[in-house]
């Protein structure tokens, strides 16, 4: 059996990041009108626990985890790169969306930090992730988020909330309009803090709507 989650295209200034850096004396990027589209892609060995049939919307999924992972490949977790303190991805929250409302926030999160961290990290409070956005970073604010630093993040919602067909997560990444403050990450969906775990998207950055489905 294969499966496949079909995805939102997710709209994003395409440019390239060079650091993780919040500092006000950095150059502010100028308008981009150039646009990228995202691929998100399959999700990966069979493991025969993922939705069966087709996928209707308000289906159950059996999925009540969202993961979060830092891309390594993001030039802010390079020691010597890190001048702000916020190496890697900021994650300010993930909630789900479900018919144009936010119906659960994340409530729980566990951080599982990367073994080959160099960089020190100012916004280490993963407990930053849960409850509804509030991340600030510009004019001077920098808080209500969670910088991954290479490692990663597993986070269940509201009330036990499941993650239904047709559902859209909405992730936010700190975007300070500053350059290289943008920076990727990768998502995948439990059934449980354990596992097991599908990829659901392997190249996002800022503000992402990802709709959940499933085909075979």
């Amino acid at each position: 059996m294969k499966k496949f989650l079909s995805l939102v295209a997710v709209l994003a200034f395409a440019f390239a990041v060079s650091r993780c850096d919040f500092s006000e004396d950095e150059d502010v990027i100028e308008d981009d009108d150039s646009w990228e589209e995202y691929d998100y892609t399959d999700p990966g060995d069979d493991t025969g626990t993922d939705p069966v049939g087709p996928c209707e919307v308000g289906d159950q999924s059996g999925w009540f985890w969202v993961k979060v992972l830092d891309d390594l490949s993001n030039p802010s977790l390079t020691d010597g790169k890190c001048q702000s303190g916020n190496p890697g991805a900021d994650i300010d929250c993930v909630g789900i969306d479900r018919g144009g409302v936010i119906v659960a926030w994340a409530d729980s999160v566990y951080y599982t930090p990367w073994g080959q961290a160099t960089c020190d990290n100012d916004k280490d409070d993963p407990e930053q992730v849960t409850g509804p956005q509030d991340g600030v970073a510009g004019d001077g604010q920098f808080v209500g988020y969670f910088s991954l630093n290479g490692g990663e993040i597993s986070v269940d919602f509201e009330n036990g909330e499941e993650i239904l067909c047709g559902d859209v997560l909405y992730i936010v990444e700190m975007d300070s309009g500053v350059e290289g403050s943008r920076e990727q990450f990768l998502v995948e969906l439990g059934q449980s803090d354990n596992g097991p775990w599908a990829e659901f998207a392997t190249a996002a950055w800022g503000t992402v709507e990802l709709e959940v489905d499933w085909d075979w």
